[in-house]
């Protein structure tokens, strides 16, 4: 099996938005055969609910 090439290389920002729990929108910046690219993810929490959902994942 081959081994993975990309690599997570840091979270560039988080943007909370309340909506009955919190929804972040994560930018994260990988690299994959030396190319670099930015990541958009998007989570919605519920804390009190201990409940956490990614809700989409892109390219930016």
């Amino acid at each position: 099996m081959p081994k993975p090439t990309s690599s997570s290389k840091r979270w560039c920002g988080v943007r909370p938005k309340n909506v009955a729990g919190f929804n972040y929108w994560l930018i994260l910046e990988a690299t994959d055969k030396g190319v670099t690219n930015n990541n958009e993810a998007v989570v919605w929490e519920k804390a009190w609910m201990s409940y956490r959902n990614l809700t989409s994942f892109r390219h930016v």
